[in-house]
């Protein structure tokens, strides 16, 4: 997973019926980094995570982008 670096994605999250609601920032007490959260759980499965410039991403219009395997 690469991550853009000095950016962040803001929301929700519910592990129970996996959903995300994104928001403009940190509206409330229960908002989350949604970037933290995935670089987190990439890391525990196994993946590598990168922090990168905005002009050294793969996909630079992108704060998040990701390779999948299975």
């Amino acid at each position: 997973m690469f991550c853009e670096n000095k950016a962040d994605i803001f929301g929700n999250y519910k592990e129970e019926n996996n959903t995300i609601t994104v928001t403009l920032g940190e509206e409330s007490d229960n908002t989350i980094s949604l970037m933290n959260l995935a670089a987190i759980k990439t890391f525990l499965n196994g993946g590598d995570v990168y922090l990168l410039d905005k002009e050294e991403m793969p996909n630079p219009n992108s704060r998040l982008n990701a390779l999948y395997r299975y």
